[in-house]
């Protein structure tokens, strides 16, 4: 908790208190002197964008009224002459103002200010902020015609001595009132996360490269939908810590509004509107999660993908190809030298033949098709990201790769539907050529058990019980988070660097019960039971969808 969040609860219980149990002459002034104190705390912590006490407003003024209420009958009653009322102990009432602050405060405890989890490996972690433009690009995801693609690009590395440094907050102020502001506006409220900024990070900004850095291995790292290149961090600096050298991407325009080092902002592009419906889910979109066989889900899925090639919708289609196009723009800039003077060092100390790709959500699902494109991706993790570019769908994986699901036992619920005896995720179709699925001894499918998506994000640590459970899942905030580093650095430590840590089996060893293994198995069966001609009609349907 802050220092505004503890002197509020201070002064509140206070108020409380003195109402009670003070019957002194003097105890009116020091109510109202509380009451304004509680007010004039509320008003600090809006200004600080600790929202979360700003609530108590209502507290301090209700408060006054109450005490002026009460000088108003006693000098009426003095005037009147009438003998004062024996004092009695103010149960009710003060119960009332128990009652009324425990709602106001509780946003205090719901939405807590803790710094990240220290990251275990040997180094230190530093980070670094540049842009990066592809003036081959001219106006992408809703900027100008002819302004080039701009792209904010921060590094997290193995550090050298940060003796007399001090780490940089998770989001600083602007920061805050920018990228994060999409996910608030999302639910309504833009204001929801700006008090991230007094979160602290890990990381310390600029610092010394550890001592003899040089062929670091390399991470790339894309974020989900309409959020930032931050939004990982815990699991960024765990990595780094233990050598890695992640570069993450903020795709402006897709993302929460990208703030550059020079102070330009672009803000996110907004979202096309969509056709007004009766409230229901739409029922392909349903057959395509809920569908009996392989064969339902299938053919409601290439529905849904004809769909998005007719319209050129800008998920499945645009962004897609913009943010596939960031990535390998990215990587070769670096792999280049092509980087501001400032990072010149840094990113000298990487490797980039041969890299790690990771992404979260629709930076998940980059990541699978960066990996099916470059041959520079040696290893790739998805963190519950969906194939909608379907660039890996009916495919195989040519190198190791990880998919990392949210239990999906949430989505079938909200649907209604039954539940499937065998838990099966949003790529079922992808990774694995159909009669291939579940044969790829490299390609490994794991569930997060009592997880929802957002909840594969460092979100769990800034959202407690119960709206925790609603958003993120049921399961605790360090299985949440810890699961994600044991199973990704295990996953790149085995694949990238060679090192023979019995990857997965140890990993998921640690996670009895919240990590389960997935296999695509079953629709390998089900791909045999068709005759040739209909696996050749299925086939071409495929193929005429893939993006060009």
């Amino acid at each position: 908790m802050m220092i505004v969040d503890w002197l509020q609860v201070i002064l509140m219980a206070g108020f409380i208190g003195c109402w009670l149990f003070w019957r002194d002459q003097r105890r009116r002034p020091v109510l109202s002197a509380l009451a304004i104190a509680i007010i004039a705390t509320a008003i600090w912590g809006i200004a600080i964008d600790r929202w979360q006490v700003g609530g108590c407003v209502l507290f301090g003024l209700l408060a006054l009224s109450a005490i002026g209420a009460s000088r108003w009958r006693a000098a009426r009653a003095e005037k009147a002459g009438r003998p004062a009322r024996p004092w009695r102990l103010p149960w009710v009432t003060g119960l009332l103002w128990l009652f009324l602050a425990l709602p106001l405060l509780f946003p205090v405890w719901m939405f807590p200010v803790r710094p990240l989890p220290r990251p275990d490996g040997k180094y230190a972690v530093g980070v670094r902020t540049f842009e990066l433009d592809d003036p081959s690009r001219k106006g992408v995801s809703g900027v100008p015609a002819d302004q080039p693609r701009r792209l904010l690009v921060r590094i997290w590395y193995p550090a050298g001595d940060v003796r007399g440094m001090s780490p940089r907050p998770y989001l600083t102020r602007a920061e805050a009132h920018s990228s994060a502001r999409a996910i608030g506006e999302a639910v309504g409220f833009p204001l929801l996360f700006d008090h991230l900024r007094h979160v602290m990070s890990n990381a310390y900004e600029d610092a010394p490269l550890a001592p003899g850095a040089h062929q670091l291995p390399v991470l790339f790292f894309s974020h989900g939908y309409m959020a930032f290149l931050a939004q990982n961090s815990a699991l960024l600096e765990q990595l780094a810590s233990h050598g890695y050298m992640i570069v993450s991407i903020q795709h402006a325009g897709d993302s929460g509004a990208t703030m550059f080092p020079n102070g330009d902002v672009i803000p996110m592009e907004p979202m096309p509107q969509r056709k007004k419906s009766d409230g229901k889910p739409d029922p392909v979109l349903v057959k395509a999660v809920t569908g009996v066989s392989p064969g339902d889900r299938l053919d409601a899925m290439l529905k849904l993908r004809a769909d998005a090639v007719r319209t050129n919708d800008r998920i499945g289609m645009r962004s897609a190809t913009t943010w596939l196009a960031d990535r390998l723009f990215v990587h070769d800039q670096l792999q280049k030298g092509a980087v501001p003077a400032s990072v010149a060092r840094l990113v000298a100390a990487g490797r980039y033949d041969r890299v790690g790709e990771l992404g979260m959500s629709f930076g998940g699902a980059t990541t699978g098709a960066v990996c099916m494109v470059d041959r520079r991706c040696a290893a790739g993790v998805n963190l519950d990201g969906t194939d909608l570019g379907y660039d890996a769908f009916d495919r195989n994986m040519p190198v190791p790769f990880l998919m990392f699901h949210s239990d999906p036992l949430n989505i079938f619920k909200l649907l209604g539907a039954p539940v499937p005896a065998e838990p099966r995720g949003s790529n079922e179709f992808s990774y694995e050529r159909f009669a291939d699925a579940g044969r790829l001894p490299d390609l490994h499918r794991v569930m997060l058990v009592d997880s929802k998506h957002v909840g594969i994000t460092d979100f769990p640590l800034f959202i407690r019980q119960p709206l925790k459970g609603v958003l993120l899942g049921g399961a605790p905030a360090r299985d949440l988070i810890d699961t994600q580093k044991d199973m990704v650095l295990g996953f790149f430590d085995h694949y990238l660097r060679g090192i023979d840590n019995h990857f997965p089996k140890a990993q998921m060893a640690r996670w009895p019960g919240r990590l389960v293994p997935m296999s695509s198995g079953y629709v390998a069966d089900w791909w045999r039971t068709k005759s040739a001609a209909e696996q050749e009609q299925l086939t071409r349907r495929i193929d005429a969808l893939r993006r060009p």
